[in-house]
């Protein structure tokens, strides 16, 4: 008789990623805020987005969002957001 042993411990295959190079600093970007729909989220983003504007000589802010915490963020909404802005701050909140 031939006896199989079965390891449970697989490895985890982690897809790999290059990370955005940073910029320098946020002077003359603009910058977008994307809303996740949680409640007091958009407060959060309404505080970052004053400090930014004190802290930085921004060219601008665009705001977008999703309609509902419980989907998805549209497709279309994240295409728009990263064509219009230069860097995107994305987050979850409760």
């Amino acid at each position: 008789m031939k006896t199989i042993i079965i390891d449970p411990l697989g490895e985890a295959r982690r897809p790999q990623h290059t990370k955005a190079p940073r910029l320098p600093d946020l002077n003359g970007k603009v910058v977008g805020l994307f809303d996740n729909s949680k409640p007091n989220f958009s407060i959060f983003l309404d505080r970052l987005e004053e400090q930014l504007r004190s802290r930085y000589a921004l060219a601008g802010v665009v705001r977008s969002g999703k309609e509902t915490a419980k989907r998805g963020a549209p497709a279309k909404a994240l295409e728009d957001l990263a064509r219009e802005a230069d860097v995107i701050i994305n987050g979850m909140g409760d």
